[in-house]
């Protein structure tokens, strides 16, 4: 004679898959600790080192392109 079983309403094992794919997304979360003040600073800083940066290669190419027009291709 088979005993019948009860099912439990919603409560299963998680796969096999579900459980690499959990433990994958809890892996690749990194929660950093941060001051708002150090980091609005940090992000200025590289703002206008971009900028600058730009600043630069753009006048070097506006240079450039002065003395080609003014002198021609080398």
């Amino acid at each position: 004679m088979r005993r019948k079983y009860s099912r439990r309403g919603g409560v299963r094992k998680a796969s096999r898959k579900e459980r690499r794919t959990g433990q994958a997304e809890k892996a690749g979360e990194v929660q950093l600790v941060l001051d708002r003040e150090e980091l609005v600073a940090m992000m200025q800083d590289s703002l206008t080192s971009f900028a600058t940066e730009m600043g630069l290669k753009v006048a070097t190419l506006l240079l450039e392109d002065e003395v080609n027009q003014r002198c021609g291709q080398r």
